[in-house]
Protein backbone atom coordinates (compact mmCIF):
# COMPACT_ATOMS: atom_id res chain seq x y z
CA UNK A 1 0.00 0.00 0.00
CA UNK A 2 0.64 3.66 -0.94
CA UNK A 3 1.05 6.35 1.93
CA UNK A 4 -0.27 9.48 1.13
CA UNK A 5 1.18 12.26 3.88
CA UNK A 6 1.08 15.62 5.02
CA UNK A 7 3.71 17.23 6.98
CA UNK A 8 4.51 20.92 7.52
CA UNK A 9 3.30 22.33 4.75
CA UNK A 10 4.45 19.62 2.14
CA UNK A 11 2.60 16.74 1.05
CA UNK A 12 3.83 13.52 -0.64
CA UNK A 13 3.98 8.87 -0.63
CA UNK A 14 5.02 6.59 1.17
CA UNK A 15 5.95 3.23 0.23
CA UNK A 16 7.01 3.95 -3.43
CA UNK A 17 10.79 3.16 -4.50
CA UNK A 18 12.56 6.11 -6.53
CA UNK A 19 15.13 5.92 -8.92
CA UNK A 20 17.19 8.72 -7.95
CA UNK A 21 17.69 9.46 -11.79
CA UNK A 22 18.42 13.75 -12.31
CA UNK A 23 18.70 12.60 -15.77
CA UNK A 24 15.93 10.48 -16.93
CA UNK A 25 13.07 11.30 -14.22
CA UNK A 26 11.46 14.35 -14.09
CA UNK A 27 10.13 13.49 -10.25
CA UNK A 28 13.42 12.74 -9.23
CA UNK A 29 14.91 15.30 -11.29
CA UNK A 30 12.51 18.10 -9.27
CA UNK A 31 13.62 16.54 -6.14
CA UNK A 32 17.05 16.77 -6.45
CA UNK A 33 17.42 19.64 -7.99
CA UNK A 34 15.11 21.99 -5.44
CA UNK A 35 17.72 20.47 -2.95
CA UNK A 36 21.13 21.43 -4.71
CA UNK A 37 19.35 24.78 -5.15
CA UNK A 38 19.15 25.54 -1.75
CA UNK A 39 22.53 24.05 -1.34
CA UNK A 40 23.62 26.81 -4.20
CA UNK A 41 21.53 29.44 -2.13
CA UNK A 42 23.27 28.89 1.26
CA UNK A 43 27.05 28.77 -0.15
CA UNK A 44 26.00 32.23 -2.48
CA UNK A 45 25.18 33.61 1.29
CA UNK A 46 28.25 32.47 2.60
CA UNK A 47 30.12 34.26 -0.31
CA UNK A 48 28.64 37.21 0.45
CA UNK A 49 28.91 36.91 3.92
CA UNK A 50 32.88 36.29 3.86
CA UNK A 51 32.76 38.88 0.92
CA UNK A 52 34.47 36.62 -1.66
CA UNK A 53 34.25 37.57 -5.40
CA UNK A 54 32.32 35.30 -7.42
CA UNK A 55 32.38 34.68 -11.41
CA UNK A 56 29.99 32.98 -13.43
CA UNK A 57 30.71 31.19 -17.02
CA UNK A 58 29.45 28.95 -19.79
CA UNK A 59 31.97 26.51 -21.40
CA UNK A 60 30.90 24.24 -24.50
CA UNK A 61 32.17 22.68 -27.74
CA UNK A 62 31.17 23.30 -31.52
CA UNK A 63 28.34 20.93 -32.57
CA UNK A 64 26.84 19.28 -35.27
CA UNK A 65 24.32 16.79 -36.66
CA UNK A 66 25.14 13.32 -35.57
CA UNK A 67 27.55 13.85 -33.28
CA UNK A 68 27.60 11.21 -30.55
CA UNK A 69 26.96 12.37 -27.33
CA UNK A 70 28.65 10.17 -25.30
CA UNK A 71 32.07 11.34 -27.03
CA UNK A 72 31.10 15.10 -26.63
CA UNK A 73 30.74 14.73 -22.71
CA UNK A 74 34.14 12.82 -22.49
CA UNK A 75 35.40 15.65 -24.44
CA UNK A 76 33.48 18.57 -22.60
CA UNK A 77 35.33 16.85 -18.91
CA UNK A 78 38.67 16.61 -20.63
CA UNK A 79 39.14 19.62 -21.94
CA UNK A 80 37.85 21.20 -18.55
CA UNK A 81 40.28 19.11 -16.90
CA UNK A 82 43.28 19.92 -18.95
CA UNK A 83 42.31 23.77 -18.31
CA UNK A 84 42.30 23.61 -14.50
CA UNK A 85 45.61 21.94 -14.38
CA UNK A 86 47.42 24.23 -16.94
CA UNK A 87 50.29 26.33 -15.16
CA UNK A 88 49.35 29.46 -16.71
CA UNK A 89 45.52 29.29 -15.62
CA UNK A 90 46.46 28.04 -12.15
CA UNK A 91 49.04 30.84 -11.53
CA UNK A 92 46.05 33.47 -12.67
CA UNK A 93 43.64 31.35 -10.56
CA UNK A 94 45.82 31.86 -7.39
CA UNK A 95 47.16 35.22 -8.24
CA UNK A 96 42.97 36.20 -8.01
CA UNK A 97 43.07 34.36 -4.68
CA UNK A 98 40.99 31.19 -5.86
CA UNK A 99 39.14 29.60 -3.65
CA UNK A 100 36.93 26.27 -5.72
CA UNK A 101 34.38 26.21 -7.62
CA UNK A 102 31.02 24.81 -8.23
CA UNK A 103 30.25 23.34 -11.73
CA UNK A 104 26.82 22.24 -13.51
CA UNK A 105 26.31 19.91 -16.68
CA UNK A 106 23.28 20.59 -18.90
CA UNK A 107 22.70 19.23 -22.47
CA UNK A 108 20.33 20.48 -25.29
CA UNK A 109 19.73 19.06 -28.38
CA UNK A 110 18.41 21.11 -31.54
CA UNK A 111 17.60 19.49 -35.76
CA UNK A 112 19.41 21.40 -36.91
CA UNK A 113 22.90 21.91 -34.87
CA UNK A 114 22.70 18.18 -32.70
CA UNK A 115 23.83 17.64 -29.10
CA UNK A 116 24.68 20.90 -27.49
CA UNK A 117 26.40 19.74 -24.15
CA UNK A 118 28.02 22.50 -22.21
CA UNK A 119 29.02 23.22 -18.60
CA UNK A 120 27.93 25.94 -16.08
CA UNK A 121 31.08 26.44 -13.96
CA UNK A 122 31.04 29.35 -10.71
CA UNK A 123 34.37 30.26 -9.32
CA UNK A 124 34.75 31.40 -6.05
CA UNK A 125 37.69 33.51 -4.85
CA UNK A 126 38.67 35.07 -1.31
CA UNK A 127 38.23 38.26 -1.88
CA UNK A 128 36.66 40.90 -4.96
CA UNK A 129 37.41 40.50 -8.57
CA UNK A 130 37.35 43.30 -11.10
CA UNK A 131 35.98 42.72 -14.38
CA UNK A 132 39.49 43.08 -15.82
CA UNK A 133 40.99 40.48 -13.74
CA UNK A 134 38.19 37.95 -14.74
CA UNK A 135 38.56 39.38 -18.67
CA UNK A 136 42.23 38.57 -18.28
CA UNK A 137 41.90 34.77 -16.93
CA UNK A 138 39.21 34.34 -19.56
CA UNK A 139 41.35 34.97 -22.28
CA UNK A 140 43.60 32.52 -20.54
CA UNK A 141 41.29 29.57 -19.84
CA UNK A 142 39.65 30.15 -23.62
CA UNK A 143 43.19 29.49 -25.16
CA UNK A 144 43.58 26.15 -22.95
CA UNK A 145 40.03 24.82 -23.91
CA UNK A 146 41.36 25.15 -27.54
CA UNK A 147 44.20 23.71 -27.46
CA UNK A 148 42.69 20.74 -25.40
CA UNK A 149 39.81 20.57 -28.11
CA UNK A 150 42.30 20.20 -30.56
CA UNK A 151 44.32 17.77 -29.25
CA UNK A 152 40.81 15.55 -28.39
CA UNK A 153 40.30 15.71 -32.24
CA UNK A 154 37.36 17.76 -31.02
CA UNK A 155 36.13 21.02 -33.04
CA UNK A 156 37.21 24.12 -31.29
CA UNK A 157 34.08 26.25 -30.24
CA UNK A 158 33.82 30.14 -31.19
CA UNK A 159 34.54 32.51 -28.80
CA UNK A 160 31.26 34.17 -28.57
CA UNK A 161 29.75 30.22 -27.29
CA UNK A 162 31.18 31.05 -24.40
CA UNK A 163 31.75 33.02 -21.50
CA UNK A 164 33.33 34.22 -18.09
CA UNK A 165 31.71 37.27 -15.98
CA UNK A 166 31.90 38.53 -12.47
CA UNK A 167 28.49 38.45 -10.55
CA UNK A 168 28.14 41.65 -9.59
CA UNK A 169 25.62 41.34 -7.36
CA UNK A 170 25.01 38.65 -4.96
CA UNK A 171 23.49 40.00 -2.37
CA UNK A 172 20.17 40.40 -4.78
CA UNK A 173 17.20 38.46 -4.73
CA UNK A 174 18.66 35.78 -2.99
CA UNK A 175 15.46 34.17 -1.93
CA UNK A 176 14.43 33.69 -5.63
CA UNK A 177 15.70 30.39 -6.22
CA UNK A 178 12.66 29.40 -3.53
CA UNK A 179 10.17 30.24 -6.05
CA UNK A 180 11.50 29.54 -9.44
CA UNK A 181 12.59 32.67 -11.06
CA UNK A 182 13.05 32.73 -14.14
CA UNK A 183 17.09 33.20 -15.35
CA UNK A 184 18.31 36.66 -16.06
CA UNK A 185 20.22 36.49 -19.62
CA UNK A 186 22.99 38.23 -18.34
CA UNK A 187 24.04 36.17 -15.43
CA UNK A 188 25.04 38.72 -13.27
CA UNK A 189 23.12 38.34 -10.18
CA UNK A 190 22.44 35.54 -7.56
CA UNK A 191 18.93 34.43 -8.83
CA UNK A 192 20.36 33.77 -11.90
CA UNK A 193 23.29 31.69 -11.70
CA UNK A 194 21.38 29.62 -9.22
CA UNK A 195 18.52 28.90 -11.79
CA UNK A 196 20.61 28.98 -14.17
CA UNK A 197 22.57 26.18 -12.72
CA UNK A 198 19.65 24.29 -11.66
CA UNK A 199 16.34 24.51 -13.62
CA UNK A 200 17.23 21.94 -15.73
CA UNK A 201 13.52 20.49 -15.71
CA UNK A 202 11.89 23.81 -16.81
CA UNK A 203 14.53 24.84 -18.71
CA UNK A 204 13.74 25.52 -22.24
CA UNK A 205 15.60 26.14 -25.39
CA UNK A 206 16.52 29.91 -26.02
CA UNK A 207 16.32 29.23 -29.44
CA UNK A 208 12.74 27.65 -31.08
CA UNK A 209 14.39 24.50 -32.60
CA UNK A 210 16.39 23.75 -29.48
CA UNK A 211 14.83 21.69 -26.74
CA UNK A 212 15.89 20.24 -23.62
CA UNK A 213 15.76 16.64 -23.11
CA UNK A 214 12.38 17.11 -21.03
CA UNK A 215 10.89 18.65 -23.79
CA UNK A 216 11.94 15.96 -26.16
CA UNK A 217 10.24 13.42 -23.69
CA UNK A 218 7.13 15.37 -23.69
CA UNK A 219 7.02 15.87 -27.51
CA UNK A 220 7.76 11.83 -27.49
CA UNK A 221 4.92 11.20 -24.98
CA UNK A 222 2.78 13.48 -27.27
CA UNK A 223 3.57 12.80 -31.11
CA UNK A 224 5.35 9.36 -30.20
CA UNK A 225 8.02 10.00 -33.10
CA UNK A 226 10.72 7.34 -33.88
CA UNK A 227 13.32 10.29 -33.65
CA UNK A 228 12.92 11.90 -30.70
CA UNK A 229 12.48 8.04 -29.06
CA UNK A 230 16.64 7.97 -30.11
CA UNK A 231 17.37 10.75 -29.34
CA UNK A 232 16.01 9.83 -25.52
CA UNK A 233 17.50 6.36 -25.77
CA UNK A 234 20.88 8.33 -26.44
CA UNK A 235 20.88 11.17 -23.76
CA UNK A 236 19.77 8.13 -21.00
CA UNK A 237 23.08 6.17 -22.30
CA UNK A 238 25.14 9.08 -22.11
CA UNK A 239 24.69 10.98 -18.97
CA UNK A 240 23.92 7.72 -16.68
CA UNK A 241 26.40 7.79 -14.23
CA UNK A 242 27.23 11.74 -15.03
CA UNK A 243 27.11 14.29 -11.91
CA UNK A 244 24.61 17.40 -12.37
CA UNK A 245 26.70 19.28 -10.25
CA UNK A 246 30.16 19.20 -9.19
CA UNK A 247 31.48 20.59 -6.09
CA UNK A 248 35.50 21.00 -5.68
CA UNK A 249 36.64 19.92 -2.42
CA UNK A 250 36.71 23.35 -1.26
CA UNK A 251 33.67 25.04 -2.34
CA UNK A 252 31.96 21.84 -1.01
CA UNK A 253 33.41 23.06 2.98
CA UNK A 254 31.88 25.85 2.83
CA UNK A 255 28.62 24.36 2.98
CA UNK A 256 28.01 23.36 6.87
CA UNK A 257 26.02 19.77 6.36
CA UNK A 258 27.61 16.70 4.73
CA UNK A 259 26.45 16.54 1.17
CA UNK A 260 23.87 13.92 0.76
CA UNK A 261 23.38 11.93 -2.86
CA UNK A 262 20.92 12.17 -5.76
CA UNK A 263 19.52 9.31 -4.25
CA UNK A 264 19.02 9.36 -0.78
CA UNK A 265 17.58 12.90 -1.80
CA UNK A 266 15.40 11.28 -4.41
CA UNK A 267 14.43 8.81 -1.59
CA UNK A 268 12.96 10.64 0.83
CA UNK A 269 9.56 10.65 1.81
CA UNK A 270 7.57 13.56 4.03
CA UNK A 271 6.82 13.27 7.48
CA UNK A 272 6.50 9.69 9.22
CA UNK A 273 4.09 7.14 9.36
CA UNK A 274 1.67 9.09 11.87
CA UNK A 275 1.35 11.91 9.18
CA UNK A 276 -0.19 9.28 6.52
CA UNK A 277 -3.96 10.60 6.09
CA UNK A 278 -4.83 7.78 3.93
CA UNK A 279 -3.50 4.51 1.64
CA UNK A 280 -3.85 3.61 -1.59
CA UNK A 281 -4.78 -0.06 -1.09
CA UNK A 282 -3.85 -0.60 -5.67
CA UNK A 283 -1.08 1.41 -6.92
CA UNK A 284 -1.45 -0.02 -10.64
CA UNK A 285 -4.62 2.41 -11.09
CA UNK A 286 -2.45 5.56 -10.31
CA UNK A 287 0.41 3.31 -13.28
CA UNK A 288 -2.69 3.59 -15.53
CA UNK A 289 -3.02 7.28 -15.20
CA UNK A 290 0.26 9.03 -14.08
CA UNK A 291 -1.27 12.22 -13.74
CA UNK A 292 -3.71 11.00 -11.19
CA UNK A 293 -0.14 10.74 -8.91
CA UNK A 294 0.22 14.55 -8.95
CA UNK A 295 -3.50 15.35 -8.54
CA UNK A 296 -3.77 13.28 -5.46
CA UNK A 297 -0.99 15.37 -3.81
CA UNK A 298 -2.25 18.87 -5.47
CA UNK A 299 -5.89 17.99 -3.73
CA UNK A 300 -4.50 16.61 -0.58
CA UNK A 301 -2.44 19.77 -0.80
CA UNK A 302 -4.81 22.71 -1.50
CA UNK A 303 -8.21 21.15 0.31
CA UNK A 304 -6.48 18.38 2.83
CA UNK A 305 -7.70 14.81 3.70
CA UNK A 306 -11.61 15.36 2.45
CA UNK A 307 -10.21 16.57 -1.08
CA UNK A 308 -7.63 13.79 -1.10
CA UNK A 309 -10.22 11.49 -0.60
CA UNK A 310 -13.67 12.99 -3.01
CA UNK A 311 -10.31 12.94 -5.77
CA UNK A 312 -9.98 9.04 -5.44
CA UNK A 313 -13.40 8.23 -4.91
CA UNK A 314 -14.31 10.44 -8.13
CA UNK A 315 -12.07 8.18 -10.10
CA UNK A 316 -11.88 4.85 -8.63
CA UNK A 317 -9.01 4.53 -6.55
CA UNK A 318 -9.12 1.77 -3.85
CA UNK A 319 -8.12 3.55 -0.58
CA UNK A 320 -8.54 2.78 3.14
CA UNK A 321 -8.71 5.06 6.06
CA UNK A 322 -7.17 5.88 8.59
CA UNK A 323 -9.30 5.71 11.59
CA UNK A 324 -9.24 8.83 14.59
CA UNK A 325 -7.21 6.96 17.67
CA UNK A 326 -6.40 4.20 15.29
CA UNK A 327 -2.73 2.37 15.94
CA UNK A 328 -1.34 2.46 12.17
CA UNK A 329 2.44 0.86 12.94
CA UNK A 330 1.17 -2.25 11.19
Amino acid sequence: MVGVRASEGRVGYSGLQSCGSVWACPICNSRIMAERRLELGVLMSTCVTRGYGLAFGAFTLRHRRGDDLGVMLAGLSYCWDRMMRARSVRRLLEAMGFVGYVRALEVMVSPLTGWHPHLHPLFIFAGEVTPDAVACLWVEMFRVWLLSADRRGLRAPVLAAQHLHVVTDPARDLSDYLTKATADATFTDARSVEWEMTSSETKKGRRTLSRSPWQVLDDLAHYGEVADMAIWHEYEAATKGKRSITYSKAARALLPATERTDEEIANEEVGDVDDTLFYITDWSVVVEHPEWGAGILSAVEHGGLDAGLAYCGERGIPVAQIEKGEDDDE
